[in-house]
């Protein structure tokens, strides 16, 4: 045993010493927009594995997936915009990735890293997807809305991951998200640029120790989400600017039974200094949360022209097929400009789901000890939302100088709670 763990050290020192900073443009790379980069993309990195770099200089560099190995830094330079193809079959084959908090194997994220440690996308340049067909599949045809349904039969059956192959499904326009970390430790994404992405712009699975800095995301697809934070803990995100056409920043752990089996929460994640020109919602926490989440912090945080479509400045949701808990969630000193609730919190949010069969049975969810502190907009439709479950009222939910300026769609009753233990207090009280 020991031969084998000397063996295994010496191995790790040899790859960090072999690994190398590197550009994609030694490996045959251009960038002029037209040249096919992915194979390029593909040694650079196995160049750079177990503690290197990969530059991308200034320049479009048009690729198909990137997937990233322990010890890389994608480095973007000033200037570079990585431009990935616009053909879906180029993001084939199929990886183990998610679909709305279920395991799956679907296209492969744009950038994808699996399994690895210490890896990292810093720089001041762009991430920039050609979307002329993600967008046309955010439609939801009838084969999309067959696929959901398939993907949630194979998730309360418990089928292997390997075997629900959502790609193989003719016709399921099952979006990827532009990066994925996926079951990653000592995760690292700096300084970068996002202009677009096919579905969730930043998604983090099941990682640990998490850093997301200075990043200028943009989404106008539908489901563009900023950042999801999933089934994992340790997150710090801060000094970001989001402009999203869906939510801003969102704390999940997976969906029904794939949550259950997987029993990893969500928990120690810090938000703080970003803004938002637009989003559905500043923070959101649900409603795939069937791992749990605990120990969430939102402060200083500001916000423009929330879309009033479903916009909420603070969503929780959940139903009654999650289980699990959500506690210790706080947000403080954040502002909007025009939302529809301050305050959205809801233990009945299905969507599309709703009408399925619920062969799991009921399981509701425990939610306890959420602060809001010093959390307003100038304008909003109501003011707060709160609709816990009969079976299982929310807990400890204090709302101190929670308020609107101004208040116009349902002024005379702007503040709804149902099923709920709420302690309203002014500011500083």
């Amino acid at each position: 045993m020991r031969d084998m763990m000397l063996a295994a050290a010496l191995a790790a020192v040899c790859a960090h010493a072999l690994a190398a900073d590197v550009s994609v443009a030694d490996f045959g790379g251009a960038g002029d927009g037209r040249t096919d980069c992915t194979d390029a993309f593909a040694r650079a990195v196995a160049a750079a594995a177990g503690g290197g770099s990969v530059t991308v200089p200034a320049g479009e560099w048009l690729t198909g997936p990137i997937h990233l190995k322990s010890g890389v830094e994608l480095r973007l330079a000033k200037g570079a915009v990585v431009s990935f193809k616009a053909e879906p079959s180029a993001f084939l084959p199929a990886v183990k990735t998610t679909w709305g908090g279920v395991e799956c194997m679907n296209y492969s994220p744009l950038v994808y890293a699996y399994g690895c440690t210490n890896v990292s996308i810093t720089g001041e340049g762009a991430l920039s997807p050609k979307m002329d067909v993600w967008r046309t599949w955010c439609c939801r045809p009838p084969k999309h809305k067959e696929a959901m349904m398939r993907l949630y039969d194979w998730c309360c059956r418990a089928v292997p991951v390997e075997e629900r192959r959502l790609s193989d499904l003719p016709e399921s326009n099952m979006r990827p998200q532009l990066v994925h970390f996926n079951r990653c430790r000592g995760v690292r994404v700096e300084g970068i640029e996002i202009r677009d992405s096919p579905c969730w712009s930043v998604h983090f699975f099941m990682c640990r120790d998490v850093e997301m800095r200075g990043v200028r995301s943009r989404g106008t697809a539908w489901n563009t989400d900023g950042v999801d934070v999933e089934a994992s803990r340790d997150v710090v995100v801060e000094d970001c600017v989001f402009d999203q056409h869906d939510d801003g920043v969102v704390v999940k752990s997976g969906r029904d039974r794939d949550g259950w089996r997987l029993a990893t929460p969500s928990e120690n994640v810090v938000v703080r200094n970003c803004r938002f020109k637009n989003a559905h919602t500043m923070l959101a926490v649900g409603t795939e949360i069937s791992g749990g989440v605990r120990n969430v912090v939102m402060e200083n945080c500001e916000a423009g022209a929330i879309d009033l479509g479903s916009g909420n400045l603070f969503s929780l949701k959940t139903n009654r097929r999650r289980g699990a808990f959500i506690e210790n969630v706080r947000m403080e000193n954040c502002r909007a400009g025009r939302v529809k609730n301050v305050v959205y919190m809801d233990a009945d949010v299905e969507y599309q789901w709703r009408n399925l069969p619920n062969p799991l049975g009921e399981h509701h969810t425990s939610v306890s000890n959420i602060v809001l502190r010093n959390v307003r907009s100038d304008v909003a439709d109501r003011v707060v939302w709160i609709k816990g479950n009969a079976a299982m009222p929310f807990r400890a939910v204090r709302l101190e100088g929670v308020s609107a300026d101004k208040v116009e769609k349902f002024a005379s009753k702007p503040v709804v709670v149902e099923n709920a233990e709420v302690v309203f207090a002014e500011a500083g009280r």
